[in-house]
């Protein structure tokens, strides 16, 4: 009998405030990568693939219907903000199932949020990075392309206006549908 052995860290994440994220900027409560990327581990032998990587985007919120599917268990009939990442554990080569990613912490008037669709991430007044005065955008908005920039060193947001305002837009239509729920 194979035993199924999820290990997320992301409950080791509380324990320090400030730690080393390696190439990553940010750290606890900061939507930056560095507060974002948690890394987990996930084995059933002779069911997943054994002592494999996988870099495709998926949130915690992803774990509850990816292990319903894995055991065979019904979701409820509500909307689950997770998506089953099953196919992404099973191979390398299959996609993300999210198109586009949101997050939002804190509350107030001006929240940290950030949306992530493709290779850009769109942050709207990051906590805890500690950009120099030289990067810190007068609107609180950094777009940072993921693909060229896992450090989320260089703003892209005056060079891509079109960019910020779509996902700007896909932010506040996803906050909107949240607080109707």
């Amino acid at each position: 009998m194979s035993v199924l052995k999820l290990v997320n860290f992301s409950l080791t994440h509380f324990l320090k405030y400030s730690r080393y994220a390696g190439p990553y900027r940010g750290s606890k409560f900061s939507l930056l990568e560095g507060g974002i990327r948690i890394p987990a581990i996930i084995s059933w032998p002779g069911t997943l693939p054994e002592n494999e990587v996988r870099d495709q985007l998926a949130g915690n919120v992803d774990w509850l219907p990816t292990l319903a599917e894995l055991c065979n268990i019904v979701l409820p009939t509500r909307k689950i903000d997770g998506k089953s990442i099953v196919q992404a554990i099973k191979s390398s080569n299959a996609p993300s199932p999210h198109n586009v990613f949101f997050w939002k912490s804190g509350g107030g008037s001006d929240p940290q949020w950030a949306v992530r669709k493709g290779n850009w991430k769109l942050v709207h007044n990051p906590q805890l990075g500690k950009f120099s005065e030289a990067e810190t955008s007068e609107n609180g908005v950094y777009l940072f392309n993921m693909l060229n920039d896992v450090g989320e060193k260089k703003n892209e947001a005056e060079k891509y206006p079109d960019v910020v305002m779509d996902l700007t837009k896909r932010y506040e239509a996803w906050i909107n549908e949240v607080a109707t729920q």
